[in-house]
C-alpha cells in the first residue's frame, strides 16, 4: 500500500473527480491509500462496521448480499458509503472477481473528502439511496436490497 501522490494517477479516480477545481483536486489526491488484491479478495464484509470509502480503480467487484450478487462495480465505481453516510453496518460484502487495484479513504479523509467537496456528499446520497431502493424480488418476503 502507498499514498496516492496524483489525482491524475489513474484515469478512473480523475474520472469521480474530474470537474473539480484544481484546488480540490489537490486536497482528494493526498486522501487515501492505494491497495491491490487478488480475485477472491474480500473488500468489505456484510454486516461488520464500516470505516472506509472505497474507489475501484481497476478490476471489477461483485457486491453481494447473502448468496445474491447484487451489482458488479468496476473502475470509477465507489462503495462504503452506505455505511458511512447512514452510520450503519455494512449492507453488503464486496469481493473482487478480477485483480483490483483501489483506493481507500478512511472515514476522517472520507468526511474531510465531503467537508472539502460539499457538492460530492449529494451524489453519494443520491447513489446511496439508489442503493438501498434496489428490491430484491427473489426473496420471500421483498426486501431492500443492500449495495455496499
Amino acid at each position: 500500500m502507498h499514498r496516492s501522490t496524483r489525482l491524475a494517477d489513474h484515469p478512473a479516480k480523475a474520472q469521480l473527480f474530474g470537474e473539480l477545481s484544481k484546488h480540490q483536486q489537490r486536497t482528494i489526491s493526498q486522501l487515501g491509500t492505494r491497495c491491490s488484491g487478488r480475485p477472491g479478495t474480500v473488500l468489505t464484509r456484510e454486516g461488520h462496521a464500516g470505516a472506509e470509502f472505497i474507489i475501484v480503480l481497476e478490476g471489477t467487484v461483485e457486491v453481494r448480499a447473502g448468496d445474491q450478487v447484487l451489482a458488479t462495480r468496476g473502475p470509477g465505481d465507489f462503495l462504503g458509503e452506505i455505511s458511512l453516510l447512514g452510520l450503519q453496518p455494512r449492507t453488503a460484502t464486496v469481493v473482487a472477481t478480477t485483480p483490483v487495484v483501489f483506493d481507500v479513504l478512511s472515514r476522517s479523509e472520507f468526511w474531510t473528502l465531503l467537508n472539502e467537496v460539499p457538492e460530492l456528499a449529494d451524489q453519494l446520497r443520491a447513489t446511496m439511496n439508489e442503493r438501498l431502493t434496489v428490491v430484491d424480488v427473489d426473496a420471500p418476503d421483498p426486501v431492500f436490497a443492500r449495495a455496499s
